[in-house]
């Protein structure tokens, strides 16, 4: 858990994450949200990660009951659908600087 920017550290790509040595660890059953990045959208929830397959095996596997949300430009949704896998975690909710899109409940 994370109460201050100061328990941040850079790591992959730069982008400030939790310092273990200086923040709580939450259990995954314990998280109720979970801000998903990707590089392309699509109105359905579904995404293009960065190919690691992280995100898709954590929400599979261990914070299933975590609300899904991504953060993205509107260039980056797309009206037609985008390809998925069997394995793909679709999103809850987009939002844009222009909308928050509801994904029609795609995962359940």
């Amino acid at each position: 858990m994370v109460t201050s920017f100061n328990q941040l550290r850079p790591g992959a790509f730069s982008i400030q994450e939790p310092d273990p040595a200086l923040c709580l660890k939450i259990e995954p059953d314990q998280i109720d949200v979970v801000i998903v990045p990707g590089s392309v959208f699509d109105k359905r929830g579904a995404r293009f990660g960065y190919g690691g397959g992280f995100y898709d095996r954590f929400l599979a596997n261990d914070a299933p009951q975590a609300i899904r949300i991504a953060l993205a430009f509107s260039f980056q949704v797309l009206d037609n659908n985008i390809p998925v896998k069997s394995h793909d975690q679709f999103m809850d909710y987009i939002i844009t600087e222009k909308e928050i899109i509801f994904c029609n409940g795609q995962r359940e």
